[in-house]
C-alpha cells in the first residue's frame, strides 16, 4: 500500500518526459538497442535455466543418490527454495540499495557477487557425500542466487524509458523463460541419461557462473543507460 504514494519523479503533470526513444522507434528495436537491459536479461536467464533444472531433478538426485523418498525430497527442496528465495531476496534487495547510493553499478556487483558465492555453493550440494551437508549448501546456495531478484529488475527500470517499462518487462519475462526453465528440464535429463543425474546437474553451477559474467559485463555501460532512459 504504501508504493501507492511513492512519485515518479520522470513524470510531470501526469505526462511522461520520455517517450520511446527516437521518433517513431519501434519499442522492441528499442530495447534490442538497449545493451544494459539485454545483457540484463541474458543474466536473469542463465539464471533461470539453473534454477528451473534444479527444481524439477534435485528430488529426483536426492532419491537416486541419497535415498531419500521423491515426494519427501520435493517437499525439503520447496521449502529450502521458499525460505532462501524469502530471505536471499530481501538480504539482496538491502544491500544492493546501499552499494547502489555508493556506484550506479550497486545492484549488478551484488547480483553478480550472489551468483559468484551461490554457482561453487551449489556445486557443493551435488557433490556433497551425505544428505545433510547436500541439503545445507543447496539453502546457501539458493539464498546467494536469489540476491538478484530485486537487483536485476531494478537494473530493467532504470535503463528503460518510462513509456517502454511494461513492453520491457513483457520481454524480459518471455525470453527469461524462453531460454531458462522452458528447456533446462529436458536438457538436465538428457544428459543424466548420458552421464549420470550427479554429473548432468553440475551443468547448473555453470550456468549460474555465466549469469555472473553477464552481471560483470554489464557493468561499463549501466550508467550511460540509466542517463538515456532518464534524457
Amino acid at each position: 500500500m504504501p508504493v501507492y504514494f511513492l512519485r515518479d519523479p520522470r513524470r510531470e503533470h501526469g505526462r511522461t518526459k520520455v517517450e520511446t526513444g527516437r521518433t517513431g522507434e519501434n519499442a522492441f528495436v528499442a530495447l534490442l538497442r538497449n545493451r544494459s537491459f539485454v545483457i540484463a536479461t541474458m543474466a536473469m536467464a542463465a539464471m533461470t535455466f539453473a534454477l528451473g533444472g534444479l527444481s524439477q531433478w534435485m528430488p529426483s538426485f536426492f532419491n537416486r543418490v541419497h535415498g531419500l523418498d521423491v515426494e519427501r525430497g520435493n517437499t525439503l527442496f520447496g521449502a529450502i527454495t521458499v525460505v532462501a528465495g524469502i530471505t536471499g531476496t530481501l538480504a539482496g534487495g538491502w544491500l544492493g540499495d546501499r552499494l547502489q547510493q555508493k556506484s550506479s553499478k550497486g545492484y549488478l556487483l551484488v547480483s553478480g557477487w550472489g551468483f559468484v558465492i551461490g554457482a561453487p555453493v551449489a556445486a557443493v550440494a551435488i557433490l556433497a557425500p551425505s544428505l545433510t551437508t547436500s541439503l545445507a549448501a543447496i539453502f546457501i546456495a539458493e539464498f546467494f542466487l536469489f540476491f538478484n531478484t530485486g537487483p536485476l529488475n531494478t537494473v530493467l527500470v532504470n535503463v528503460t524509458a518510462p513509456s517502454l517499462r511494461a513492453t520491457a518487462f513483457a520481454v524480459n519475462i518471455f525470453f527469461i523463460h524462453a531460454l531458462g526453465d522452458a528447456f533446462s528440464p529436458t536438457i538436465l535429463g538428457f544428459c543424466s541419461d548420458l552421464w549420470g543425474i550427479r554429473s548432468a546437474l553440475l551443468i547448473a553451477p555453470t550456468a549460474i557462473v555465466v549469469a555472473a559474467g553477464f552481471c560483470f559485463f554489464c557493468t561499463p555501460y549501466i550508467e550511460a543507460d540509466m542517463q538515456k532512459a532518464g534524457d
